[in-house]
């Protein structure tokens, strides 16, 4: 017989927990012995919808609580550990009334969240590796997104004062290439990129972009310079 859990014991779930059960029931991994949600449904920021004693059983194993859970072990409902320690880990609890309309509401603006991060990404030069990172810190893709805005008028002048040293041309700070006389005109202009010189990582939220944290790289250079600050 299965017996319920201690409130102490199911407190041991943290947010770190949670999110690890969320991630493997998203990735397709089930909790068969918990039957889908009657009353309610968790979200996810991003609109997924799960069953909140699905997520919280495998929160269970996740913090080794139990090998394998049951719904034996703990009761779902607003007065349990279960719903206060899901809804502290940052996920919301909503009738199945009206989880519908607030999922979709979510999509829709990970949706624009994502397409500002990737706006974002394109004018500071973010590369694949710091953009996987990106995407896994919610803070970090918001604070990506105040920084385009931050830093573009910052990078307009880093390229003004390229060009005033240069006869009117872009150049690369790191070698030598004149791009120029490789390519027309129009086509070397995109070979150049503004590289922020603090890593995204690194910069506080309040931090603004000035042009002394700016260089102006070719491609080729631009991508070196992210794996040589990726590497130490």
């Amino acid at each position: 017989m299965i017996k319920r859990l201690p409130s102490e014991q199911q407190r041991r779930v943290t947010t770190a927990h949670v999110d690890a059960a969320v991630a493997s029931l998203l990735s397709g991994t089930d909790a068969p012995n918990f039957a889908e949600s009657r009353d309610y449904d968790l979200l996810t920021q991003e609109g997924d919808r799960l069953a909140p004693k699905k997520v919280f059983g495998r929160a269970l194993e996740e913090a080794g609580v139990v090998t394998e859970a049951f719904p034996g072990h703990f009761s779902a409902g607003w007065s349990q550990p279960s719903f206060e320690i899901l809804q502290a880990a940052g996920y919301t609890i909503i009738s199945k009334t009206e989880a519908t309309a607030e999922a979709n509401r979510r999509r829709r603006r990970a949706q624009v969240n994502a397409a500002e991060v990737d706006k974002a990404a394109a004018t500071i030069g973010v590369d694949p590796e710091e953009r996987s990172w990106i995407e896994g810190d919610k803070r970090m893709a918001k604070h990506l997104r105040t920084e385009r805005r931050r830093s573009a008028k910052a990078a307009a002048a880093k390229r003004a004062a390229i060009r005033a040293a240069n006869d009117g041309r872009l150049a690369c700070e790191h070698c030598a290439t004149d791009w120029y006389a490789i390519y027309p005109a129009a086509i070397a202009e995109a070979i150049f990129d503004v590289h922020h010189t603090i890593p995204l990582k690194d910069m506080d939220e309040g931090h603004e972009t000035e042009v002394k944290d700016l260089l102006c790289l070719c491609a080729n250079c631009h991508r070196a310079e992210h794996r040589r600050m990726a590497s130490g």
